[in-house]
């Protein structure tokens, strides 16, 4: 894995696996919670994930002991926050998350960034997530289920 550092900012890419060194995660965390309030992570260049890297997330935000951000987050890790309650005891917060939509008229598959804002998202307003336009107008048809995919909601502190 790969971390770029941009002012609190940590943007990562490549895998999240078992090559992933805690020692170099904690470092970044460390040298990021100096520029800000809280550490983001920036997961959009993160392909996938094995267990043993999110172990090791899992490990470092222990270790960090100041406040997460998770923003951009792709699909597969949606599935794991859905998951892992762990995430939710680490003062991690959620910013955005990309949501996979089928494109009504051509059928294309398309991962729809949508933020994350706590005092705007409830069950109606997550319902109505499972159809939206794109930029141009297109109507999108979820690829999900709204209540179980933004299920992490209940408990992102």
């Amino acid at each position: 894995m790969e971390i770029k550092q941009i002012k609190n900012e940590l943007v990562l890419t490549s895998t999240l696996n078992e090559t992933t060194a805690l020692a170099e995660l904690v470092t970044s965390f460390e040298s990021a919670a100096k520029e800000g309030p809280a550490v983001v992570l920036n997961f959009e260049g993160l392909k996938r994930a094995n267990s043993c890297g999110i172990a090791t997330l899992i490990r470092a935000i222990e270790k960090a002991h100041t406040p997460v951000h998770f923003t951009r987050c792709p699909v597969w890790l949606v599935e794991q926050l859905n998951q892992i309650d762990e995430f939710f005891s680490l003062h991690v917060k959620i910013l955005s998350v990309f949501a996979p939509y089928i494109e009504e008229k051509t059928k294309n598959y398309i991962l729809k960034l949508i933020d994350i804002d706590p005092d705007f998202l409830n069950h109606e307003t997550i319902q109505s997530l499972d159809q939206c336009t794109d930029e141009q107008g297109n109507k999108l048809i979820a690829d999900f289920d709204p209540a179980d995919f933004f299920g992490f909601l209940s408990r992102d502190s």
